[in-house]
């Protein structure tokens, strides 16, 4: 039975559209009428005529889904089964009453997944940039074409390697480029079970121990799709699950949030952040990348070890850090990839007394630079840096900023021998020369390992 016509609410209201009527062992009739909801709630009463017709009786079910129009929305009601029509003179004049339930919001819902899967699968498949689905063990399971191409890999070959495959060949080409310890963050699980695999990988790395590594827990990266509207159900969860299990773990020395307007507020980092002190760990901080809007004042207020980024740290901010021996850690690299004019601003914040050090940043979606030595030659030409600044930032600076300045980034007795020889003329030229890797051997705590020169994309 095809109904078209008007739909009215029991409150007046008026909807325009069209349903559609299963009519159960009778022919298909059509029908033009009115559809009146009943009073109470809760309950649709369709009232109408039907055309002359041999059979007196129909027993009428409604299969499905009603769907309307009211004021240009859509509209979408589950109704039970309907009863009979009774027989008239010229017409079959009929009620038809059955309980009546509003799913509109789940039609929705359901809509809108399957447009998101729609979009998840065309930029996974389409997006210029390396993508993979990996398990709880650390195995692809699924890589985009793009990722295949930049590692020179078929996606075959890809599900055969790990995440301890890829974060070994990754570590090899930061030690060729002079880095002798490496901060490694998680934060690309979102997940009590993902974040813990993810650190358990950091911490197969810090057993090798070439480059050194420090481990660093980034569990409030983002808030996960399905906690956009429970932020403060997820900031429980960070704090109250991951962090234990993190720090019962033992590979994360840091705490870490990325404190920004439009990811995690300062009170919600501020949260995250005092309860990882409750733990016992080290603080960190995502600060003022996007917006100056406190993230550097919450790191230096709690006792941060870092704040970096700070592309857009306040007046305020800069004099916090200048007062603290919190490190501003710049990310020029993260800037230039990305393409935006915001500089962080190195050379205030070393007048105003503060210690800056520099870093690449690199991470697969916002900067894939591995060269500490670009990131002293960027800090010049794009931060106002002087030379011996920019290098003072990549050593002393940088180890200062994950806890190791008595131990490390100076040659000095009683400092470990991590060492990066480069074939140089004149000192100054470590920040002049870029596209080129002037480091020829490496030695990290006084053992030699120069690795080979291999392309950042084989795994092989």
């Amino acid at each position: 039975l095809a109904l078209n016509g008007t739909v009215t609410h029991a409150d007046g209201a008026i909807l325009q559209g069209t349903a559609t009527l299963n009519l159960l062992g009778a022919t298909i009739v059509a029908f033009d009428g009115d559809v009146n909801p009943g009073t109470s709630p809760g309950i649709l009463a369709i009232t109408g005529n039907l055309p002359q017709s041999a059979v007196s009786t129909y027993n009428i079910a409604l299969n499905g889904t009603v769907a309307m129009r009211y004021e240009s929305s859509d509209t979408y009601l589950h109704v039970a089964p309907m009863f009979h029509l009774a027989d008239a003179s010229s017409t079959f004049a009929f009620t038809m009453i059955g309980a009546a339930q509003d799913i509109t919001a789940e039609v929705e819902a359901q809509a809108a997944f399957r447009d998101s899967e729609a979009k998840l699968r065309t930029l996974f498949e389409q997006v210029p940039v390396g993508i993979a689905q990996v398990s709880l063990e650390g195995r692809c399971l699924r890589a985009n074409p793009w990722l295949c191409t930049l590692l020179g890999q078929s996606e075959t070959a890809l599900q055969q390697r790990t995440l301890l495959d890829l974060t070994h060949r990754r570590l090899a080409r930061l030690l060729a480029h002079g880095t002798t310890t490496v901060e490694v963050k998680s934060g690309y699980g979102l997940a009590t079970d993902v974040e813990l695999r993810q650190l358990d990988v950091i911490g197969a790395v810090m057993r090798e121990g070439r480059p050194a590594i420090v481990g660093t827990f980034l569990g409030a990266h983002e808030f996960p799709l399905e906690y956009r509207s429970q932020r403060a159900a997820y900031v429980e969860l960070v704090a109250h699950e991951m962090l234990p299990a993190a720090a019962r773990q033992g590979v994360a020395r840091y705490c870490d949030v990325f404190c920004e307007p439009g990811v995690f507020t300062v009170e919600e980092s501020r949260c995250v952040l005092e309860a990882a002190r409750r733990l016992g760990l080290g603080l960190k901080a995502h600060a003022d990348e996007l917006d100056g809007s406190g993230g550097a004042e919450l790191a230096v207020e709690l006792g941060a070890v870092s704040a970096d980024h700070l592309a857009q740290v306040s007046d305020t901010g800069i004099k916090a850090l200048a007062g603290s021996d919190t490190v501003a850690v710049l990310l020029p690299g993260t800037q230039l990839f990305l393409g935006r004019d915001a500089r962080a601003p190195a050379r205030r914040l070393i007048d105003a007394g503060a210690a800056v050090a520099l870093a690449t940043d690199f991470n697969p979606g916002s900067s894939p630079g591995m060269s500490l030595p670009l990131m002293a030659t960027l800090g010049v030409s794009q931060l106002g840096m002087v030379p011996a600044e920019a290098i003072f930032a990549i050593t002393v600076n940088g180890a200062a900023a994950v806890g190791e300045a008595g131990t490390r980034g100076q040659i000095a007795p009683g400092f470990r021998a991590d060492l990066a020889l480069a074939r140089l003329r004149d000192w100054r030229e470590l920040v002049y020369w870029y596209g080129v890797n002037l480091v020829t051997e490496v030695w990290v705590a006084g053992s030699p390992c120069h690795p080979a020169e291999q392309p950042v994309n084989s795994l092989v």
